[in-house]
């Protein structure tokens, strides 16, 4: 869902990479 905001998809993004899923699609 890209309805989050942009500071929430940058924190997805390194918590994706920590987790090593594909959770970069927010």
């Amino acid at each position: 869902t890209s309805m989050l905001t942009v500071p929430r998809y940058s924190l997805w993004m390194v918590w994706s990479d920590e987790r090593g899923e594909e959770f970069g699609f927010l």
